[in-house]
């Protein structure tokens, strides 16, 4: 919802859990507009690892440039997770992301957000696969929006690497994801 609140840092997160707890095929598609992708494929993957803007780091597979017309082929990859990073662009995407059962909307909600979100979360329809999680927050900035809009908010955990996830860093994440 608000740029700079973490999805791509938790799009790496699920990756990483999907892949290595659960041991699924997992992809990452990065349909955001940013270069945070292009800059872990240059520090993470070694020359030549590298095949049409798809590299892997952990057993994850991440494309980057990816449009519209190029993503249904990464569908039929028989891919058992496919995690879509739209970043703050969930409008432009939203039939896309109609298609997923999981669907995780991620915000900050610093005080002077909270307006921007609040709207953000009025304007949507949202129905009951979606989860919003926050970041950069506290809980009664949390409890205002869910007033609000009669929307539960969801803190994610404090995770400094989404490639490792340690034994009480799982279960916070687990309770998100089962919540």
């Amino acid at each position: 919802m608000t740029r700079g609140a973490g999805a791509t840092h938790f799009s790496i997160l699920l990756g990483n859990y999907y892949s290595e707890v659960l041991g699924r095929k997992t992809a990452i598609v990065d349909l955001n507009e940013d270069c945070d992708y292009e800059f872990l494929k240059q520090i993470c993957t070694p020359e030549g690892l590298i095949n049409n803007n798809v590299y892997n780091i952990h057993k994850v597979a991440y494309y980057q440039n990816v449009t519209r017309e190029n993503l249904a082929g990464i569908f039929h990859e028989n891919y058992e997770c496919v995690i879509l990073d739209v970043g703050s662009n969930y409008r432009k995407f939203i039939n896309e992301i109609s298609m997923c059962d999981r669907k995780y909307m991620i915000s900050s909600i610093g005080l002077w957000k909270i307006p921007g979100v609040v709207t953000g979360l009025k304007e949507v329809q949202f129905n009951e696969q979606w989860k919003f999680l926050y970041c950069f927050g506290d809980k009664e900035s949390a409890d205002y929006i869910s007033e609000c809009t009669g929307r539960r908010l969801y803190s994610i955990p404090v995770i400094n690497n989404p490639f490792k996830i340690t034994g009480r860093q799982l279960m916070e994440v687990e309770r998100i994801l089962e919540a």
